[in-house]
């Protein structure tokens, strides 16, 4: 009887799990109603059918558009020589919605299942396996797509297909920090704040399973992200040249799909923040993110990657677009393969339109300084007798970008460890000698100057042979290429950089190297040349424009002496390159400027010779090379003449002593000192005008800032008595300011005073709160924020509640309009015209409408998750 028993109640629970899943698994189904995928996806059957003969031509888009292009060129690229029957992923099957077909995705995603969650938890059970699910699935490419599947057209899969994908995500157990994705959360801003997808990992592994301890991982994981967001600023690998932001839309996904409202809006503040990055270094003149810089390859960011594809998605106005970009000396193959989340990620940014105003109609000119986290995991490299070898302390970098109508120059302070490609500086503007046809933002339009270290002069899109030690008869290769250059990705810095930049003007000092960023030094005897290199790109050929101090360049390569200035005149963008003093290792050094592949490159070399035998490290360290670099335009110049008078005239003094650096430099309205220790990469002085350059730790900018205290653009105010962090951002130019208070449990308050309104908040959710005036007699107020609900139809017990402080306060509001209308999470509610202190103005009480607030954006389906086609 007993057994019987235990038998039966087992089966009833069995039976009762599997009914709360099938009922689940309808509430998503009644969540994505009908059979296209939710949110919608361009759609496949007219993809197949359009000719690809023309492809890889590129195209122009934004939006609705630049997504369809990017699905269309993933079936390009996966499919070479079969685009008459190309072979299509299991998302794609589902989407096309043959019932043979979606059967067999069916049986296929459960076979799956089951062998990946034996292997799991064997490998769980294995002592010796340090990541023990990790190690045997990858888990972005491989387990974010099903819980996608589940979420975006989950319709089409069935009952045992949802419960095979619960059950692999449990067993994965992505809520466990001895597993590599949660291990992510511990460092803070990692690629986009979603490093390898691990946050999208954890929020749709949550919304799939239900499972409460990887929704506590998710909820920590997205706090530590805002709680970086709100201290130093930024992405800790400075991906901000449309470079690695994981090449999908982890963010929209989570957007999408988790229905936890504080966990969604979580998500969403800081999907907002990172486009609001974004688009603050974006140049609408040449249309491109403009710097600091990247740990790409430079085939990426001065092209058209994925990532360039995906900010396409969330712009108002259509870019130049090319993943296939024939460079002339080389060409990306079709490679057959494909990112397994660009697909079930693929979709347009749910984003507000006021962020547009900060792409496209920002303030000129436009300074932007901001800081990043940096948490160093590798030692000091090379290590040196006497010296110490231990992993550097924490720091920050710090962020400035620098747009006028002309051009846009940026710098970063501090390298990031884990790159081998890094670009510490660049300027752009558009070239006055490239063909009318080119478009915007295309490598044939733009000028781009930028520095690298480099051995044996291996620029951008060269062939040279380099061969280190590990391989010493065998060069390096290209990752791209796969051949000794030209190089595309694997275009390694291999010095390390002292920074100092004030809008227009930089001071950029090298420390040399013998080695790669891994610690592997090169072959003495095959290496000739180690130099630093000031690179101007341009598409088209020619010395036009080019001067050394006021002598037109008439022919290449040209020998410059100590104290040069290299010249480039634009149209109305000048620029101007001053070599630093240089440590001649061996060899005949000079500084030259010679031709490259589509660049002219400025030479400086530390050594020139037939082999680096018997240079210490200690001395290659101490080398020395750099470069003072001056942007400016007419609009401040007036003449080109008058630019390089200014700059000849300048003043720079250079002292050495051990591994420290000192630099001054002065011209006419500007003074630049740096002290920078070439080993420990630390700054002693760092001096604008005479006045201590800090590295600042809150992001400042005419458009947005993030601060305690008092806040302030270009035309807007924001001040708390709080010491939390908060965010303004000016959206001028369409009438709408918004105040982020970017604290999740905490009640903030603030005034914020704007041209169109005055706005005060004793207690303010997390979340943000938007005023825009639509007309010059309206104001619309939209708040999207965690309102406390009150469980009472009594107006007054809310307002005891209130005055207490455990509930957020009423809004005041100060207007000239004559119409206020606003907006709570979806719910319109009433504001009333009274007097405050005698003076007209306008109550919002968030508990007008009892019993409560609801929490309507974070669920699936509403309108703003619909794409503007």
């Amino acid at each position: 009887m007993i057994t019987s028993f235990s038998t039966c109640r087992h089966l009833l629970i069995t039976l009762f799990v599997f009914f709360l899943e099938a009922n689940r698994v309808i509430s998503q189904e009644a969540l994505h109603k009908g059979d296209m995928p939710h949110p919608p996806y361009p759609d496949i059957t007219e993809m197949l059918n359009e000719s690809f003969e023309e492809f890889d031509k590129g195209t122009v888009a934004g939006g609705w558009e630049a997504l369809r292009h990017r699905m269309r060129g993933n079936i390009y690229q996966s499919n070479p020589g079969r685009l008459e029957t190309p072979r299509l992923t299991q998302f794609e099957r589902l989407a096309l919605g043959d019932p043979e077909d979606v059967a067999a995705v069916n049986r296929e995603i459960v076979a799956y299942c089951k062998t990946k969650q034996k292997a799991i938890e064997e490998a769980w059970a294995d002592p010796k396996r340090r990541h023990p699910a990790k190690e045997v699935c990858a888990y972005q490419t491989e387990l974010i797509p099903l819980a996608i599947l589940t979420l975006r057209i989950g319709n089409r899969l069935k009952p045992e297909t949802h419960l095979a994908i619960k059950n692999l995500l449990n067993a994965f157990r992505p809520q466990t920090a001895d597993v590599e994705p949660t291990m992510w959360m511990h460092a803070p801003g990692y690629n986009g704040s979603n490093a390898h997808d691990y946050l999208s990992f954890l929020a749709l592994s949550w919304q799939v399973t239900g499972n409460p301890e990887i929704r506590d991982a998710t909820y920590w994981g997205l706090k530590g992200e805002l709680d970086h967001l709100n201290l130093s600023g930024d992405i800790a690998e400075f991906n901000v040249l449309e470079g690695h932001w994981c090449s999908s839309n982890g963010y929209d996904a989570i957007k999408a799909f988790v229905t936890d409202p504080e966990l969604a809006r979580m998500a969403r503040m800081i999907a907002e923040r990172l486009w609001l990055n974004r688009f603050l270094t974006w140049s609408p003149i040449v249309e491109r993110i403009t710097g600091p810089g990247s740990r790409m390859a430079p085939g990426a960011w001065l092209g058209t990657s994925g990532d360039r594809l995906q900010f396409a998605t969330g712009v108002e106005k259509p870019i130049w677009l090319n993943e296939f970009f024939d460079w002339g000396v080389w060409k990306h193959p079709l490679n057959g393969g494909r990112w397994p989340l660009d697909d079930v990620q693929g979709m347009v940014p749910d984003l507000p339109s006021y962020l547009q105003d900060v792409a496209w109609r920002k303030q000129f000119p436009n300074t932007l300084r901001s800081s990043v986290h940096l948490i160093p995991w590798m030692q000091r490299y090379p290590k040196l007798p006497r010296l110490p070898n231990e992993t550097p302390d924490p720091g920050y970098g710090e962020i400035v970008n620098h747009q006028t109508a002309d051009y846009a120059i940026g710098s970063i302070t501090r390298p990031y460890e884990a790159s081998e490609c890094m670009v510490y500086a660049s300027a752009w503007w558009n070239h006055q000698g490239a063909k009318p046809s080119a478009p915007l933002g295309s490598p044939e339009r733009f000028s781009v100057l930028y520095p690298h270290y480099i051995f044996n002069g291996a620029a951008f899109m060269d062939r040279t042979e380099l061969y280190y030690e590990n391989q010493p008869d065998r060069p390096k290769t290209d990752e791209w290429t796969r051949e000794p250059g030209p190089w595309m990705r694997e275009f390694g810095e291999q010095g390390r950089a002292g920074v100092l930049q004030h809008k227009n003007t930089l001071i950029l000092t090298y420390s040399g190297r013998n080695r790669g960023h891994n610690d592997i030094a090169l072959v003495p005897d095959k290496l000739n040349r180690v130099s630093a290199g000031m690179f101007l790109f341009r598409w088209e050929p020619g010395l036009k424009g080019l001067f050394i101090n006021r002598d037109p360049v008439k022919s290449l390569p040209l020998e410059l002496k100590p104290g040069d200035w290299w010249f480039i005149h634009d149209g109305n963008t000048f620029a101007g390159i001053r070599p630093l003093e240089s440590t001649q290792l061996g060899g005949d050094c000079k500084i030259s400027l010679e031709q490259r592949t589509r660049q002219i490159v400025l030479y400086q070399d530390n050594f020139n010779g037939n082999s680096i035998q018997g240079i210490s490290d200690e001395d290659w360290v101490k080398a020395r090379s750099g470069f003072i670099v001056e942007l400016g335009d007419a609009e401040e110049y007036g003449t080109f003449e008058q630019f390089c008078d200014i700059m000849l005239e300048s003043d720079v003094r250079e002292s050495t002593d051990g591994f420290l650096r000192h630099i001054k430099y002065q011209r006419a309205g500007r003074q630049l000192e740096l002290k920078w220790h070439c080993y420990n990469e630390t700054y002693l002085t760092r001096k604008v005008n005479g006045i201590d350059q800090s590295v600042t730790r809150f992001l400042q900018s005419p458009e947005f800032t993030v601060g305690n205290g008092s806040l302030k653009t270009h035309d807007a105010r924001l001040q708390s008595d709080s010491d939390k962090s908060m965010w303004l951002l000016s959206a001028e130019p369409s009438k709408t300011y918004v105040a982020y208070q970017p604290n999740p449990h905490q009640q903030l308050p603030f005034k914020m005073e704007t041209p169109i309104a005055e706005i005060e908040v004793r207690g303010f959710p997390f979340g943000k709160l938007v005023v825009n005036q639509p007309s010059r007699n309206e104001l619309r107020i939209e708040i999207d924020a965690g309102f406390r609900p009150f469980w009472s139809h009594v107006h007054w017990r809310a307002q005891i509640w209130q005055e207490l402080g455990t509930h957020p306060s009423d809004i005041w509001i100060e207007t000239a309009a004559e119409k206020v209308t606003a907006m709570i999470n979806g719910d319109e509610m009433p504001v009333e015209q009274t007097k405050r202190n005698g003076q007209n103005t306008w109550l919002l009480d968030p508990y007008a409408k009892l019993p409560r607030i609801r929490d309507r954006l974070a669920q699936p389906g509403s309108k703003r998750m619909l794409p503007n086609k």
